[in-house]
């Protein structure tokens, strides 16, 4: 059975795991609801929620191993590079590492390392822009009167500055 954290743009391992102790999944969706008259409700679209995992992996290794290791763990926990979570199941895609927990052992002369690491799904998405060609509307055709279409003029300079009122006024005022 085959277990591991990669990264998800590499799909290289961010951290060799000696044990894998566990790991739980939990999925969510929802019912947007409101009411409406006479004490009914309105149910609309079915919101699905990003997955959470908590994974729970043993590391061993000499006190440099595993300090690198926790090093790398420490910078994706920081930072918003995605990983992904194998198992012999399923792999879970593009998960960031919101929380990190780990117990230092000292087992003989090899060090044990347990890791927990709380992952969430960020779904990626590709934003897509079009122009779109919109006719002006006429202050006759308009259903109210502020939907009518204005003409864009750009930015107007002032008749009369503020500075030139105010020298007015100063020269009013020593005259």
């Amino acid at each position: 059975m085959t277990y591991e954290i990669t990264d998800a743009a590499s799909n290289k391992p961010i951290a060799p795991i000696s044990s894998f102790l566990g790991m739980s999944y939990k999925f969510e969706s929802k019912d947007t609801r409101y009411p409406v008259e006479k004490g009914g409700f309105f149910s609309a679209n079915k919101v699905i929620s990003p997955w959470s995992i908590p994974v729970q992996v043993a590391i061993t290794g000499t006190p440099e191993r595993l300090r690198s290791i926790l090093f790398v763990l420490q910078r994706y926990a920081s930072g918003t590079e995605l990983v992904n979570v194998t198992t012999p199941f399923y792999t879970y895609l593009d998960g960031n590492i919101e929380t990190l927990n780990y117990t230092l052992k000292e087992n003989g002369a090899v060090g044990l390392l347990e890791i927990e690491l709380g992952l969430v799904e960020i779904r990626q998405i590709e934003a897509r822009y079009t122009s779109v060609s919109v006719p002006p509307i006429s202050a006759g055709k308009a259903k109210n009167k502020s939907d009518a279409s204005t003409e864009e003029k750009g930015k107007q300079q002032p008749r009369e500055s503020a500075l030139d009122k105010t020298t007015d006024w100063v020269k009013g005022k020593l005259s």
